[in-house]
């Protein structure tokens, strides 16, 4: 989501990218990829932080953006689910936003 974010579009664009419109492009929008009357609730938290994050796209190109996104909770089939990983080994941020060395 944050790579979208470094090339340009908005947080709300990049949630309805990967919600509501996936659902739609698979076909399965009566029943995922929004919350309601009637459907499992599976929702999540975010975060959108700033920093110096670097990313890698297909061609394995590296380019830079200012903005991450951290997952805060995660309720998946009434269940709360806590993150507990993410790309580095401290976790969501960079290693300079989380006090980690480099």
């Amino acid at each position: 989501m944050a790579k979208f974010m470094a090339v340009g579009y908005s947080f709300a664009d990049v949630v309805a990218m990967t919600t509501g419109r996936a659902a739609t492009a698979i076909g399965r929008q009566d029943e995922i990829g929004a919350i309601a009357v009637g459907r499992e609730a599976d929702i999540t938290v975010l975060d959108v932080v700033r920093g110096d994050f670097t990313f890698v796209d297909t061609t394995k190109a590296s380019f830079s953006g200012q903005h991450g996104i951290v997952p805060v909770h995660t309720v998946r089939g009434g269940e709360l689910i806590p993150p507990g990983w993410g790309p580095h080994p401290w976790g969501w941020l960079p290693a300079a936003e989380s006090g980690a060395a480099r």
